[in-house]
């Protein structure tokens, strides 16, 4: 018996952080997707917010539409099973050189603006150089994607934000569990030393029965949504109360009206962060005189623009204050990935100060509102854009 086809709907919001308007710091985040019928592609990232990532909006804007043009290609693959194993074997790589090669040229494109050199002039001269020869540094982001297609729900994630799938009967579930290297700022990053290596992936058959099987909605968010609660329960409790209200009469409508408000006003009583969250809705679930609506308004094959900072480098906006890091929010820090088999056997990150040698011999956490500079990715090593080929179908 073949699976339905079951149709989708995505609605975006994202906000600049109560604590950033008051900074006059850009919002950090950046999310696009792209919605055709009964496939779908999310992609949300969150830039690093010290000193030393400068272009980190930019980076989080580069990232998700590096994620929608790779993850578009993949399903361009005919074959479900060929692309499931596309999927676990190629696809972090992928994204992440391409992610590297498309920050790289941006670099070269828009060099650093005055305002920018202020802030990096505030460095210490270790940090610059390693900076000059490694710019993607500058651009350190995360990373979280969702993709459905009528065969399979495919998860990734590099880095803190959440993805959180809510079932019919309103259980919640995560498919990448917590990763303990992302903890208080530490997060893990598109900059990261071989970055590809710390990617999350799940793949889901869309069949079966269970919380994890056909979701009724999934949301995508990037840590200053769940960081604006006291508790993990009180933030799983969104998704059941999003949930309750998308199958009211008009609820969908009601959430992409008021999605924005409601995370502003989150921010200011919670982190204070940015925040950014995708959600994607069972058209099924939906009532039925509201589904005319919800189609009409879905953009069906068209890519959803990502909405964050624009990637002109000329900006009217101040760079990130140099000795004005971000406080810890009080919530527990987000994470993902602690029983998945990709982080086995990798050794934890570096420590804040450890020496190049020893950043160079393992895959490294970020700090993501460094004050100086030491907790620059110092073993980022450079991937050459040549070798990232297009995805093609395993034999």
């Amino acid at each position: 018996m073949s699976t339905p086809a079951y149709q989708w709907d995505v609605i975006h919001g994202t906000i600049q952080g109560a604590q950033h308007r008051r900074q006059g710091r850009p919002n950090q985040d950046a999310i696009a997707s792209r919605v055709d019928g009964a496939r779908v592609l999310l992609a949300v990232s969150d830039g690093h917010g010290g000193a030393v990532y400068v272009r980190s909006h930019q980076g989080a804007q580069i990232a998700v539409q590096t994620a929608i043009a790779v993850l578009d290609e993949l399903l361009a693959t005919s074959d479900p099973q060929a692309r499931s194993r596309l999927v676990r074997d190629h696809l972090p790589q992928r994204l992440v050189r391409e992610w590297q090669h498309r920050v790289t040229e941006h670099a070269q494109i828009h060099p650093w603006t005055e305002s920018e050199q202020t802030v990096l002039a505030g460095l210490d001269a270790a940090t610059r150089d390693r900076l000059t020869r490694k710019s993607w540094v500058v651009y350190g982001a995360t990373l979280l994607a969702v993709v459905i297609t009528p065969e399979h729900l495919i998860y990734l994630q590099l880095g803190d934000g959440d993805i959180l799938v809510v079932s019919t009967t309103a259980e919640i579930y995560r498919p990448i569990p917590p990763d303990p290297r992302c903890f208080a700022n530490e997060t893990l990053s598109l900059c990261g030393n071989n970055a590809w290596l710390d990617m999350h992936v799940q793949v889901h058959p869309l069949t079966g029965s269970g919380p994890e099987a056909i979701p009724a909605l999934i949301i995508v968010a990037t840590d200053g949504y769940k960081n604006s609660f006291r508790e993990p329960a009180d933030f799983d409790q969104v998704g059941r109360d999003l949930l309750h209200r998308v199958r009211q009469e008009h609820g969908l409508a009601e959430i992409k009206a008021n999605l924005d408000q409601w995370l502003t006003e989150t921010s200011e009583e919670g982190s204070g962060d940015d925040i950014t969250v995708g959600l994607i809705c069972r058209r099924d679930i939906v009532p039925q005189a509201d589904r005319a609506s919800t189609s009409a308004d879905a953009s069906d094959g068209e890519l959803i623009p990502a909405r964050a900072h624009a990637l002109d480098a000329e900006e009217t906006e101040p760079p990130v204050a140099v000795d004005e890091p971000e406080p810890v929010a009080g919530a527990e820090p987000v994470a993902h990935g602690a029983d998945d088999p990709g982080i086995q056997g990798t050794e934890p990150p570096v420590a804040i100060g450890a020496s190049l040698q020893e950043a160079l011999a393992r895959p490294t956490a970020v700090s993501k509102d460094d004050d100086g500079g030491t907790g620059v990715d110092a073993g980022a090593q450079a991937t050459d854009p040549a070798e990232s080929e297009p995805l093609s179908e395993v034999p």
